[in-house]
C-alpha cells in the first residue's frame, strides 16, 4: 500500500520515470513498482531497469536471458523504456574463484555469450526503447564501450554517481 501511495503521489507530481533493477532488494524493487505502476496507463510512466548478470552463474545466454525475461514478468510491461547493461566498470571472479578484470567482465558477461547482440535485436524489435549501459568503475571499460557507438548506437549512459559509495562502487553493487 506505501508503494502504490508513494507512485501515485509521484506521478500525480510530475515525476514519470522509475528505475529498478533485479538486484535492487533482491528483485523485490521491480515486482513493487510493476504492481505498483500496472495501476495507472503504460503513457504515463517511463521505466528503467538493467540487466545485472554479474556473478559468474549468470554468464550464459540462458541465464542472462532467463533474468531478462524475468524482469518483464516482474514489471509487468510488454516494453522497457530504458535498459542496461548494469555495473560495467567492476572486476569479478569466475567459477574457480580466479579474479576476472572488468574488460574480461564486459567480454563474458555480454560478447562470448551473444546477449548485446540479443539485447540489440530486441531495441529493434521494439521491447527495448533506449539502450545503455550503467558505468560504476574502469575507464578502460567506458572507452571500450564508447567506442562501439557506431554499432550498437547507445541511447543513453548512466554514470553512477553518489556522495554515499562515493569510494565503496564495487561494494554497493556486490551488496545489492
Amino acid at each position: 500500500d506505501a508503494i502504490n501511495e508513494l507512485t501515485d503521489y509521484a506521478l500525480a507530481h510530475g515525476v514519470n520515470l522509475f528505475d529498478t533493477a533485479p538486484r535492487y532488494c533482491k528483485a523485490r524493487s521491480e515486482r513493487a513498482i510493476g504492481t505498483a505502476l500496472k495501476r495507472h496507463r503504460r503513457e504515463e510512466f517511463l521505466i528503467s531497469t538493467k540487466l545485472t548478470n554479474l556473478s559468474c552463474d549468470m554468464w550464459s545466454f540462458k541465464a542472462s536471458k532467463q533474468m531478462y525475461d524475468e524482469s518483464f514478468e516482474r514489471l509487468q510491461v510488454d516494453y522497457i523504456d530504458y535498459y542496461m547493461l548494469h555495473c560495467m566498470g567492476l572486476p569479478g571472479k569466475d567459477a574457480d574463484g580466479n579474479e576476472v578484470s572488468p574488460l574480461d567482465m564486459l567480454q563474458r558477461r555480454f560478447f562470448d555469450n551473444g546477449m548485446l547482440d540479443f539485447l540489440v535485436a530486441e531495441r529493434a524489435k521494439g521491447r527495448i526503447r533506449n539502450l545503455g549501459f550503467s558505468y560504476h568503475g574502469d575507464v578502460a571499460v567506458f572507452d571500450k564501450l564508447l567506442s562501439m557507438h557506431d554499432t550498437i548506437h547507445w541511447d543513453h549512459v548512466l554514470i553512477q554517481h553518489n556522495y554515499l559509495n562515493w569510494n565503496h562502487a564495487s561494494q554497493v553493487c556486490e551488496d545489492a
